[in-house]
């Protein structure tokens, strides 16, 4: 489960200071990041159910949407999650 960037930092030693990163950008890394992990996953225990978790937002839907279908030709499941609890999943209907 990895949540959405902010524009500041979470270190109170740097409370205050913006990031270089814009949060858009930062989230296309994450879900990389994200992904990448997710096959290593399911390369070296190809019996196990891979899945990110991320939360819902457009930023992450269009991650999902431009990979929806290689996601799901390598068996990776994204849940994109709203905070009333309910959840979307473009890679397990493509």
């Amino acid at each position: 489960m990895k949540g959405f960037p902010s524009i500041g930092y979470a270190d109170p030693a740097k409370a205050g200071q913006k990031k270089r990163a814009k949060p858009n950008h930062q989230a296309k890394l994450w879900y990389g990041k994200a992904l990448h992990a997710a096959i290593i996953l399911r390369d070296a225990e190809p019996d196990w159910e891979s899945l990110i978790v991320l939360p819902d937002c457009p930023r992450y839907r269009e991650l999902v949407a431009e990979t929806a279908r290689s996601v799901h030709a390598v068996g990776v499941h994204v849940i994109l999650l709203s905070p009333d609890g309910s959840w979307f999943s473009e890679s397990w209907s493509a």
